[in-house]
């Protein structure tokens, strides 16, 4: 998953309550989904838990517990369930010493502690039509914490007979039941967890079609990592093109729109919310980015030849119908002038006869941009402005149609004091 400032994507999500949930979080964002009703479906549930402030009323520690006991297949630990009958094994028992039978009390506790608040949690959740309709397993998982309820003694302080045969039915006949209800609860766990976030970022849902078409729209697009990072429609598809051609300025936040359009992308594939006011787009079957590209050493592969490899990928994919995203950041930046020039030109030419794929190109050559206006159609051009201020230059980083010739390479380097630095004594 996207890193920007050192801290993952997946962290504004996060933690869970539970080891368990926190665990589920990190398997649904690192596994896009490319089934058009699962995301529905996970979309939809995060959206209910967040309008209506569902709290997850469980404790991180029991399911820890749980987890470890109902695990626990060494009958060594539950040996002085059923082994010592004589003064010394009551005495342990009694004064609590013996280390198996307080870590099987502990267990079984803590799964009597996870059914009973599940009962009510769930029967709560099973009384909403609009929830049950959404989350077919939510029937079958309160009648099985209806079953796990019927076996535990009333309250904390269990006879030890009652502990045998408790301790016999969680490995038994009613540990697959018991797992399959932690199971789901930490799912729900990582649910609520995420819709959490989403009200305190402000996030929302995507809607993901499966049209077949390359539709993409956004309101008000934000990179989440940044606090006060200036919001940005983007609209492609239909006639606008499934090509965006972005230039500007050193600074002026090309790479930092691209990268939050890639993660949003992402995040809508995940069934997860976005970090814009609205989104819809067009299932993809996936992202490939070249943003800030190294070289490979180990290969004496330099950074234009493994831009060229990258795109190679690219076109195989493109080329055989895959409906893809791709960003391209500054493309052939590590040629000449007059090389990267052709290669932009040729390359977004044959972008913009793909249909099936979304393409969304940055380059400060805005030469290229007069060469594409004459032949190829389907391409949008947009601009990140700068402003001067005196000889100081201030970004807007709002997104504005049409192509940028500011650069200010030279200014900033004029303004940084390098050539003073450089300067012959």
């Amino acid at each position: 998953m996207s890193v920007a400032h050192g801290k993952a994507v997946v962290s504004l999500f996060g933690p869970a309550r539970t080891a368990a949930g926190d665990a589920k979080l990190r398997e649904m964002i690192s596994t896009p989904l490319d089934n058009h009703a699962r995301i529905s479906s996970r979309a939809s549930l995060i959206e209910y838990f967040a309008g209506n402030n569902t709290e997850f009323p469980f404790e991180g520690e029991w399911f820890d517990t749980a987890h470890a006991y109902l695990a626990e297949e060494d009958s060594r630990q539950r040996s002085s369930l059923t082994g010592g009958a004589g003064f010394r094994a009551w005495l342990a028992r009694l004064m609590k010493a013996d280390t198996g039978y307080v870590a099987v009390l502990a267990g079984a506790r803590s799964v009597a502690r996870i059914a009973r608040a599940s009962l009510g949690f769930l029967r709560s959740l099973s009384s909403d039509s609009r929830l049950t309709g959404l989350w077919p397993a939510l029937p079958d998982m309160l009648k099985i914490s209806e079953k796990l309820c019927a076996v535990f003694p009333e309250g904390e302080r269990w006879s030890f007979s009652k502990l045998v045969s408790t301790d016999a039915a969680l490995h038994g006949a009613l540990a697959d039941r018991a797992l399959k209800l932690m199971d789901f609860l930490s799912s729900t766990d990582a649910y609520i967890s995420v819709a959490e976030a989403s009200q305190k970022l402000g996030f929302h849902r995507a809607e993901v079609v499966d049209d077949g078409l390359d539709t993409l729209e956004i309101k008000a697009l934000r990179h989440p990592l940044l606090k006060a990072g200036v919001p940005n429609d983007i609209h492609l598809g239909a006639e606008k093109g499934n090509v965006l051609f972005l230039t500007g300025a050193n600074m002026a936040g090309k790479s930092t729109l691209m990268k939050a359009l890639g993660i949003a992308v992402y995040l809508a594939h995940v069934g997860f919310p976005v970090p814009a006011e609205s989104m819809k787009l067009s299932m993809r079957d996936g992202i490939c980015t070249a943003i800030n590209l190294p070289d490979d050493i180990s290969r004496g592969y330099s950074h234009f030849y493994s831009e060229v490899r990258r795109l190679k990928r690219v076109a195989m994919l493109a080329g055989a119908g895959r409906r893809m995203l791709i960003i391209f950041d500054e493309l052939f930046r590590g040629t000449n002038v007059k090389d990267a020039y052709d290669g932009t030109l040729e390359v977004v030419k044959r972008f913009a006869r793909i249909p099936s794929s979304i393409f969304l190109v940055s380059t400060h050559i805005v030469e290229v941009a007069d060469a594409l206006k004459k032949d190829s159609g389907n391409i949008s051009y947009c601009y990140l402005p700068t402003v001067m201020n005196g000889n100081k230059p201030e970004y807007t980083y709002k997104l504005a149609e049409g192509v940028s010739s500011d650069r200010h390479g030279r200014l900033i380097i004029r303004n940084e004091g390098l050539l003073d630095i450089l300067k012959s004594k």
